[in-house]
């Protein structure tokens, strides 16, 4: 049996009582308004910075999740006992575990009291739970919808609630993108990517997706302003390159236990093309945006 269906049975089946089922209900309809609420409260005091990533987490979660669960187009489990009215769409990834880590991210991250900020965290750990047991979700999809939401919440909360400003900003949609290439490997891993026929969209997918990892991770590694320098090994290996292509070496060898891919040394050939080419475009960028910043002189 697999994951997806030892979970579903236990979540949705093993555990079925009516105060259990109950919780759940209440779980996967208030649960899911219950950090967004906050919004109109934080905005009105010192915190709106955090209002903002809140808001843009929960945008953001909405279109990445409609977008992909059409690629995807994964059907319900209909195996599954359905507590509550199907949702008229896909189900890959779970667009309420994505808002509701998202909206968790966000407030982990803020200056909100230590039982709010780890409160958020256990309801959307909750919430995505519930997701199974209500019969709406297969498990991968909760965990796909978790990965995604903690991307877009982390880059919520560096764009819009940190105050940096220019690259120290903007590099942190580094962590979306390492969210999209986990929940796209995910969904390739499970066998949901056969809807796919643009030529070579596979290549395009492995050159696109790691060289992004490497070009965000460049602009956290490599600004000249950032204490202690640049990462390399040695004098001429970019920790920004040889990290991302640690974890697509991963993502392939792991293909040898999914029963719809198989390793592919072109695929690997893609991935490294990619990072070396964003790499040199984020020195690029560093050069013209930050260097000349830090070899200015200072004025009196």
């Amino acid at each position: 049996m697999s994951f997806d269906l030892i979970w579903l049975h236990l979540l949705n089946q093993q555990l079925a009582h009516p105060l259990w089922d109950s919780l759940m209900i209440l779980l996967t309809t208030a649960g899911l308004v219950a950090m967004p609420a906050l919004i109109p409260a934080l905005w009105r005091g010192r915190r709106r910075p955090v209002a903002l990533a809140l808001l843009l987490s929960q945008g953001a979660g909405l279109a990445f999740c409609l977008v992909m669960q059409q690629t995807v187009a994964r059907v319900r489990p209909e195996q599954a006992r359905v507590l509550l009215g199907q949702p008229d769409c896909f189900s890959f990834p779970s667009g309420h575990a994505t808002l509701v880590f998202g909206a968790a991210a966000v407030l982990l991250l803020s200056d909100l009291p230590r039982w709010a900020r780890w409160g958020s965290s256990l309801l959307a750990v909750a919430v995505a739970v519930s997701r199974v047991a209500v019969g709406h979700h297969w498990p991968s999809d909760v965990i796909a919808g978790a990965v995604l939401g903690l991307g877009l919440g982390l880059a919520s909360h560096g764009l819009l609630a940190t105050g940096a400003r220019g690259v120290a900003r903007w590099r942190w949609l580094l962590w979306p993108q390492v969210a999209l290439v986990v929940v796209i490997s995910f969904a390739a891993w499970l066998g949901l990517l056969t809807g796919l026929d643009l030529p070579l969209s596979d290549k395009q997918l492995h050159f696109g997706m790691f060289g992004a990892i490497a070009f965000w991770l460049s602009l956290w590694w490599d600004d000249p302003t950032r204490a202690g320098g640049r990462l390399r090994l040695g004098r001429w290996l970019p920790w920004s390159v040889l990290l991302p292509f640690g974890l697509a070496l991963t993502e392939e060898v792991a293909q040898h236990w999914s029963p719809s891919r198989t390793a592919d040394p072109v695929d690997l050939a893609c991935d490294l093309a990619g990072m070396l080419c964003c790499w040199g475009v984020a020195w690029v960028v560093l050069r013209v945006a930050v260097r000349p910043l830090v070899s200015r002189p200072a004025t009196m």
